[in-house]
């Protein structure tokens, strides 16, 4: 099981899972020129529950391999 906390940065979110972006653009937290802001702190300024943005992130599972990173 995934346990995210809401202090990781939205960059390492996206960069562990590819698939988490779409789940971060439907919220409109922009995880380019804003991933080195934590998940918690992103949300705030939009009126966000983070329990709600990781729930939505934990919801897309392990769609890919856990280390996509080492396809090569």
């Amino acid at each position: 099981m995934i346990e995210l906390t809401g202090t990781e940065t939205l960059a390492d979110l996206v960069t562990a899972n590819p698939l988490r972006a779409r789940v971060l653009e439907g919220f409109h937290l922009d995880y380019c020129y804003n991933g080195a802001r934590r998940l918690a702190d992103a949300c705030a300024p939009l009126g966000l529950d983070p329990q709600i943005v990781i729930a939505a992130l934990v919801d897309i599972g392990s769609a890919i391999d856990d280390d996509w990173t080492a396809l090569g």
